[in-house]
């Protein structure tokens, strides 16, 4: 083998290793800050209390209409500090600074039930604030139906973040798809047109 090529394969698969290695590195820190965040919110009192108040009033199916609904603060204050709390949470996934597969086996459930019952109550906090729990819900959205492609999934891999738009890979993917579909059909009739003209 010639120098020059095993000095150029060498090279490429240090920095390879170097990246992979990196990759491990950047999971793993985000993985300890999520555990942190997670047994923090355990032992968070206040959270424990919103809880507990939330709870009940899904049990009775009776929340408040909106942030101004009279006499009930309690209650809004109780909805408005877990939705910021998974809000804020949500977010910092998007931003992908934590690990959206812990905070999912921990919180999933809580938070589609949560996006679910409020929904009324989101849509209202919307009217004056267009983006309000904007995170939280497409979380919430993105678990129960995960219908990500192969290419969202190879941008997450290497961003560590979700993708939230259609990216340029989705669009190649697709069309690479419709392409050799195409190209599939038409070798297709081309072989049956073949084949009828040898029986003929």
């Amino acid at each position: 083998m010639d120098t020059g090529i095993a000095i150029f394969i060498s090279a490429l698969t240090a920095t390879a290793g170097w990246l992979y290695s990196g990759h491990l590195n950047r999971v793993m820190d985000r993985r300890q800050h999520t555990y942190r965040i997670v047994i923090r919110q355990k032992d968070d009192e206040k959270f424990a209390a919103a809880l507990r108040r939330v709870r009940a009033l899904i049990k009775a199916n009776d929340f408040p209409k909106s942030q101004d609904d009279d006499g009930r603060i309690d209650d809004v204050a109780s909805i408005e500090y877990l939705l910021n709390h998974y809000e804020f949470l949500c977010a910092a996934i998007c931003a992908g600074d934590v690990d959206e597969n812990l905070v999912r086996a921990c919180d999933e459930t809580r938070i589609k039930r949560l996006c679910n019952k409020m929904a009324d109550y989101i849509e209202v906090c919307r009217k004056d604030q267009p983006t309000a729990f904007e995170h939280v819900e497409f979380m919430a959205t993105r678990w129960r139906a995960d219908d990500r492609t192969r290419a969202s999934k190879c941008y997450e891999f290497f961003f560590l973040k979700p993708c939230r738009k259609v990216t340029l890979w989705d669009r190649g993917y697709a069309w690479a798809l419709s392409r050799g579909a195409v190209a599939c059909q038409r070798g297709k009739v081309i072989w049956v047109r073949g084949r009828q003209r040898l029986r003929r």
